[in-house]
């Protein structure tokens, strides 16, 4: 019979861990956190784009962390 095991999950995204320490560990930086302050989580983001700097959101293949710009103002780019 197959033994029940507890994993933990990050609130923000769908990863999980046996660990409870390395769930917090990837919660604190997790880009889909908004303390993250990454593009994943900026009302400037539209798709793969910043509206704001017009550039890509991703560098290196992860999105930007810590932006100074970061909102979490959603805004409606037809009305600019």
């Amino acid at each position: 019979m197959p033994k029940e095991v507890t994993k933990y999950q990050c609130n923000f995204c769908t990863k999980s861990w046996v660990s409870k320490y390395r769930a917090n560990e990837h919660e604190n930086k997790c880009y889909r956190n908004p303390a993250s302050k990454s593009c994943s989580t900026c009302g400037y983001r539209t798709d793969n784009y910043c509206n704001l700097k017009f550039e890509d959101v991703f560098v290196q293949g992860s999105p930007v962390k810590d932006c100074k710009d970061w909102t979490e103002e959603v805004f409606d780019y037809a009305e600019w």
